[in-house]
C-alpha cells in the first residue's frame, strides 16, 4: 500500500502497480447492444442487429450495424439448460456456437445476446 501511495503522489498512475488491473479508458463511453434470435435464425429483436441467420445445426451469424470485434459478447438461453455457448465476432458479425453439455454435439435454440463495445 505504500508503493501505491507513492505513486499516486508522484502522479505516475499511468500504470498500473504491481498486482493491481489498469482501468480502461473513462473518456470513450460505450456501445450496448443486443438481439433475440429463433431456433431457425431468425431475428426477433434487438438493439443495432440488422440480420442473423443459421449456418447449421448449433451454429447462427448475428449481424450488427457496427464493427464488433473486441467487443465483449454475451449469447445465452433463457428457457434451455445443458448448453454451453460461444461466440467470435468478425468485421460486424457474430459467430454464435451452441453445444448441448450431455452430448457435446451442437444444438440449435433460440437465444438471446447482448453486446458491450467501447464507442
Amino acid at each position: 500500500m505504500l508503493l501505491l501511495r507513492t505513486l499516486v503522489v508522484a502522479g505516475a498512475m499511468s500504470a498500473a502497480a504491481p498486482g493491481h488491473a489498469q482501468q480502461a479508458p473513462v473518456d470513450r463511453g460505450m456501445a450496448l447492444m443486443s438481439a433475440r434470435v429463433t431456433a431457425a435464425g431468425a431475428l426477433i429483436d434487438g438493439a443495432g442487429a440488422v440480420s442473423a441467420q443459421s449456418i447449421g445445426t448449433g451454429r447462427y451469424l448475428v449481424e450488427f450495424g457496427r464493427n464488433i470485434e473486441g467487443c465483449t459478447i454475451i449469447p445465452t438461453s433463457q428457457n434451455n439448460t445443458g448448453m454451453t455457448f460461444t461466440s467470435l465476432a468478425t468485421g460486424s458479425k457474430a459467430d454464435v456456437v451452441i453445444l448441448y453439455v450431455p452430448s457435446g454435439e451442437y444444438y440449435s435454440a433460440a437465444f438471446q445476446m447482448i453486446v458491450y463495445c467501447y464507442k
